[in-house]
């Protein structure tokens, strides 16, 4: 999608910090990225995220949603928003839906009805199956659908990777177990971590599984490490350094011994 989308001469923004794979994939065809800054450490989507973002696109808005690292969920009706703004300035609006499972269908970026709109998907993240490398992407753009169809090596998927795919979709069951969890879970990490000094929490949404630490000042990685917490460090995403940290809930299994270990922070 990037080749098609950027190139050389094309300009494109995102939120910043957002997915960093996401935007180097853009950068890889020459395009140059121009990310609309969240003020630290809270890092909360303001209500003039639209305008932002289509003030500062030529080409093409890169949003992942949830954002990877905060976890936040921009509404759905800001993201028609700023897919329309876009449209009239024939800028495209790429939905980076990763942790999407994690949300309701009727909530995903793929119900706007726009053609300057695509949403892309993962088994990897709710599903829980990031071993089959299987991803897609909809779009109500008849155009850049056979474009990309064209563009696309073939066998990219494995006959056996898509069956399980297709199974995977139709349990649903996981899924919902999933999403019980993750809130419980991430409810009760939060709750550790408010009030700890030093430490703040950025804006964040409870259903998802992934929340960014920030500390005042030293290395929030190494302390984590010492305590045998591992986690994403913060230089790993534009803008940020390792005084910040995303935090993904464990395994319901290690739960009781990761509260207790970064209630020790």
């Amino acid at each position: 999608l990037s080749r098609l989308l950027l190139g050389p001469e094309a300009s494109f923004t995102g939120v910043s910090p957002q997915f960093t794979d996401g935007v180097l994939q853009g950068m890889y065809t020459g395009a140059s990225y121009h990310p609309v800054l969240l003020e630290a450490p809270g890092f909360v989507f303001g209500g003039d995220i639209p305008q932002r973002l289509t003030e500062s696109a030529s080409s093409l808005i890169y949003l992942d949603r949830p954002n990877n690292p905060t976890g936040q969920a921009l509404p759905l009706e800001m993201v028609e928003r700023i897919a329309r703004e876009a449209m009239n300035k024939n800028t495209w609006l790429l939905v980076d839906e990763a942790y999407g499972d994690f949300i309701p269908d009727e909530e995903s970026a793929a119900t706007v009805d726009l053609p300057n709109l695509v949403t892309c998907r993962s088994f990897s993240k709710g599903r829980g199956a990031a071993g089959i490398r299987v991803g897609f992407a909809l779009t109500r753009n008849s155009e850049l659908a056979a474009s990309f169809r064209k563009l696309q090596p073939p066998f990219v998927v494995g006959v056996v990777d898509a069956l399980f795919a297709e199974a995977i979709l139709y349990d649903d069951g996981f899924l919902e177990e999933t999403r019980r969890y993750v809130r419980t879970a991430k409810e009760k990490t939060i709750k550790v971590l408010q009030g700890r000094k030093g430490l703040s929490v950025a804006e964040t949404d409870l259903r998802i599984p992934i929340l960014l630490l920030t500390r005042e000042s030293g290395d929030l990685v190494s302390m984590l490490g010492a305590l045998g917490i591992s986690c994403e460090p913060g230089a790993g995403f534009f803008g940020l350094d390792n005084s910040s940290v995303r935090l993904r809930v464990p395994s319901p299994q290690h739960l009781e011994e990761f509260l207790r270990r970064i209630a020790s922070l």
